[in-house]
């Protein structure tokens, strides 16, 4: 089996680093980077993952710690040693409250800005890379996307008008693509222009709770989303610093 609280082969194991944790008063969110799911954790499960993301271990074995164990490691959360592993990412969200529903989110999608032609028909080609990259293989479709979110990463910050060009550009030739494109591949695909344009912008990826959601957007040299609503201002990043940032 293998588990941080086991030795392995005369090392132990820790959580992968391809795991988000985040922490609420609630429950444990784990979300796994190679492939995109959010797992909720409470009760025992709960317990003993944030032990391992806090590098401890339980202080005995039993039947219900060997189970849960054994469920993490048939995830694939559990690899190398503490020593040559990265510390585990755990973002904390202790302070949230329950809304009991009263947010308030648009029933209808906004109205697609204006982008100039030569954003829109660079955005064609790109879109469909993306769709190509996102189908090219049923495994570890979130990770290939994410890398492509990495393209450009030395360029040039792009304006705020340039970002909203991408963002709008890559939302207008979605409409004309028979497949789904949510804010994952939109995001990714605007990031992905902006590179092919010379320029680069941060590549966002944060949770909600209550209930829990993701959500993908790009954010300009500031912090600040591109043409995004104001309810994306209630999702915390989960993905890495910002680009740009030491």
């Amino acid at each position: 089996m293998i588990q941080q609280s086991r030795q392995l082969g005369g090392e132990q194991e820790s959580p992968a680093p391809w795991l988000r944790t985040v922490q609420t008063s609630h429950a444990t969110l784990v979300v796994d980077y190679q492939t995109g799911e959010v797992t909720m954790l409470g009760g025992e499960a709960m317990r003993l993952w944030n032990l391992y993301v806090a590098g401890q271990q339980p202080e005995a074995l039993n039947t219900t710690v060997e189970t849960i164990n054994t469920d993490f490691s048939n995830r694939g959360w559990f690899t190398g040693s503490p020593q040559a592993a990265p510390a585990p990412v755990v973002i904390r969200l202790n302070g949230s409250t329950v809304s009991w529903g009263t947010q308030e989110t648009a029933a209808a999608l906004p109205a697609i800005g204006n982008a100039p032609w030569p954003w829109r028909l660079a955005a064609l080609p790109i879109v469909g890379l993306v769709l190509l990259v996102r189908q090219s293989g049923r495994k570890h479709r979130f990770a290939r996307l994410v890398r492509l979110t990495q393209l450009g990463a030395r360029h040039l910050w792009a304006t705020d008008l340039q970002a909203r060009h991408a963002v709008r550009a890559v939302r207008y030739a979605a409409r004309y693509i028979p497949a789904r494109i949510a804010c994952l591949e939109e995001s990714v695909a605007a990031k992905l222009l902006l590179a092919a344009a010379g320029k680069r912008a941060t590549w966002c990826h944060g949770i909600a709770i209550d209930p829990v959601r993701l959500h993908a957007w790009i954010a300009g040299r500031d912090g600040d989303p591109i043409d995004e609503p104001p309810s994306t201002h209630r999702y915390t990043m989960i993905n890495h610093k910002r680009e740009g940032d030491r």
